[in-house]
């Protein structure tokens, strides 16, 4: 049972209801008594909440087998079409789409690539994924009607309360305002927002509550890096929704100049500055200028693989910026477990191994005990992540909304 200490009734009761959706979501099918007994409250008032989750059709009552002992008891599960989430994940390489159930299983996915040398506007953006959508529809033999509302993962720093960009560099977007009112405005539907890299965490822990941890840190490395903090089931932004953005840390290089931690073409930081990240362009770079005839990371990892020399050596210096960067959030921020994903990491594995390798890299003491370990949906975190989040508001607004009536 959720303490009363500080809430008011009404949020106790929302509280309740939904701990009692996430056991069901987390568990096999339970009784109303099981749930009374493991929550500590009195059946009366699991009967009522039951009944509430019941008539918001958000759970459901199912056959068990019977053993033939004693009396067959009722038992509870999530309502898997209780209702539909689309996510929706852009960027300058593709849009992605995928529709999810109420128990954040995803039903249908797709991938659409795009013109990346091209720049696009916000509207354009839009036009472009809407289209796709009803494309994406079609496939998928879904009706429009059943989606309730869509989540975007976003790259760049969004405010997803007041559901605008901040900035975004790819896109070279900066305090803009139009895309989350016309993308509501041409889908006809509410619409989330969030930066894809804290999406990404908030599937992790989600999606995989077995994993949870009191604090978690995410470390992307893709087409660009970033990083996204969790404590206790709730994702640090910082007063400007900053938090997490360490691509934009200044970086001494070898060759004595200020580097900046972000993607080559589209940094706000001043133009003088060369771009130096362990983005995929960069690190492809660096292959070419060590010898390394490779056009993709995919490229680089079958060398390694393979037993190259040179590609050994050259992911050996690599792997000493991860351990850098890992040491970094280590002594930031200390988290219980640090979770890395992106395109890099899920096609060079083995960079993990490396980077946690280079112990003297790591401020010991601060580091003991730290879990460090590859994200379990190497591929699809931020779409994933961006139907998740429009998952978790809708239902909170049902429950929230049942009370004000």
């Amino acid at each position: 049972m959720i303490s009363n200490q500080g809430l008011c009734k009404y949020d106790i009761k929302v509280a309740n209801r939904k701990m009692i959706l996430e056991l069901l979501e987390n568990n096999p099918p339970l009784s109303r008594i099981q749930l009374a007994k493991i929550t500590s409250m009195s059946p009366t008032s699991m009967t009522r909440i039951v009944n509430d989750l019941t008539e918001l059709n958000l759970i459901t009552e199912v056959e068990c087998e019977y053993t033939g002992i004693g009396r067959k008891s009722t038992m509870l599960s999530i309502n898997p079409n209780a209702f539909f989430t689309l996510g929706v994940s852009v960027n300058t390489y593709y849009i992605e789409f995928c529709i999810m159930n109420f128990k954040m299983e995803p039903i249908f996915h797709k991938l659409v690539y795009m013109d990346s040398s091209k720049k696009i506007s916000q509207k354009d953006l839009v036009d472009l994924c809407y289209s796709e959508y009803l494309i994406f529809l079609k496939e998928s033999d879904f009706s429009e009607k059943i989606i309730k509302i869509i989540g975007i993962s976003f790259p760049g720093s969004v405010d997803s309360q007041k559901k605008y960009i901040i900035s975004c560099p790819c896109f070279n977007w900066k305090k803009d305002y139009t895309f989350c009112s016309y993308f509501e405005e041409k889908f006809k539907k509410p619409i989330c927002i969030e930066n894809d890299v804290k999406a990404s965490l908030i599937n992790e822990y989600y999606r995989h509550p077995t994993h949870r941890a009191s604090s978690i840190a995410f470390l992307v490395l893709d087409n660009g890096i970033g990083c996204s903090f969790m404590q206790n089931g709730i994702i640090l932004k910082g007063i400007n929704n900053g938090a997490g953005e360490i691509a934009h840390i200044t970086l001494d290089h070898p060759h004595s100049k200020t580097y900046c931690c972000s993607e080559a073409e589209s940094c706000y930081c001043p133009p003088e500055d060369y771009r130096y990240n362990l983005c995929t362009s960069y690190i492809l770079y660096l292959a070419r200028e060590a010898g390394l005839q490779c056009k993709t990371i995919k490229d680089l990892s079958n060398a390694y693989l393979e037993g190259n020399s040179l590609a050994i050596a050259f992911f050996k210096s690599i792997s000493v910026q991860v351990s850098a960067i890992l040491n970094l959030i280590i002594c930031l921020y200390n988290p219980e477990k640090i979770i890395l994903g992106g395109y890099t990491m899920h096609t060079a594995p083995f960079l993990l191994d490396l980077a946690l390798s280079n112990t003297d890299l790591f401020y010991q003491d601060v580091a003991e005990n730290i879990k460090i370990e590859l994200t379990l949906e190497p591929e699809n975190e931020p779409i994933l992540g961006g139907a998740v989040v429009a998952l978790n508001y809708h239902r909170d607004k049902l429950i929230e909304s049942s009370f004000l009536i």
